[in-house]
């Protein structure tokens, strides 16, 4: 079913397109029909500077994904992912002010209709796959709209974008013993465990009350799961109970 997302946003593009909603910088789709046409419609340095605007918005939007705040008060699987999910949110809204630039503010109530549509009506559990999907529908409207070299410059920069947050998987752990003493001996074994598989620990937060341990980590996607999983359970003593999330 994702792939009638971007079938969708090109069909928006190419009938808001048809209704009048033109370009008055660039050239339209109807001025070059041809392919080359439609793959070549910016002067190169309507080009560099498309390049820029991403580099700076991808720039722009780290600085706040990667701050040093957001860093330290990382907690769950979900806080690790994030930061991606900012960076391409940066350059979904820097695609959206580029079309409205070029084609009119009626393509800024447009982008925006089909985006709230998208986040509050289909069935996408994760923030990961709804953000995806906003940015394939964007693809497909720009597409549509006659801006080929815009999409494909958006797809590149998306796909490796993805293609980063994916060699990566957060876990947590939660470790619930008896006393204190098992517990340390507990979080001591993790610990060997996660330097012995080059896991980063990226926080651990303690219950005393409780006596329970939550601790965040990040491994190799290339590190099998199940793997990960057997090698901390087997390494903790028995009074412990242990769970791993991804």
């Amino acid at each position: 079913m994702v792939f009638l997302f971007p079938l969708f946003g090109a069909l928006v593009g190419i009938l808001t397109t048809s209704l009048g909603v033109s370009a008055q910088v660039l050239p339209t789709p109807s001025d070059n029909l041809s392919l080359e046409g439609e793959l070549l419609w910016a002067e190169p340095v309507e080009i560099l500077a498309f390049t820029l605007d991403i580099a700076l918005a991808l720039a722009l939007a780290a600085s706040l994904a990667w701050h040093p705040k957001r860093m330290r008060d990382r907690q769950t699987v979900e806080d690790l992912s994030k930061p991606f999910l900012i960076l391409l949110y940066g350059l979904i809204g820097m695609a959206v002010g580029f079309l409205v630039v070029h084609h009119g503010y009626i393509i800024g109530f447009v982008v925006f209709g089909m985006g709230a549509l998208l986040r509050f009506r289909n069935s996408m559990d994760k923030n990961e796959d709804t953000v995806q999907v906003m940015f394939v529908t964007l693809l497909g409207l720009t597409v549509g709209l006659g801006l080929s070299f815009s999409a494909v410059l958006l797809t590149i920069v998306g796909w490796g974008l993805i293609w980063f947050s994916g060699q990566s998987k957060g876990y947590e752990i939660v470790l619930k013993g008896n006393d204190d003493a098992v517990l340390s001996t507990a979080i001591e074994a993790v610990e060997e465990v996660l330097s012995k598989y080059h896991v980063a620990l990226i926080n651990r937060t303690s219950n005393p009350a409780k006596l329970s341990v939550r601790i965040l980590v990040k491994a190799p996607a290339k590190l099998p799961q199940t793997e990960f999983e057997g090698a901390i359970l087997n390494a903790l003593p028995q009074e412990v109970q242990a769970r791993v999330e991804s």
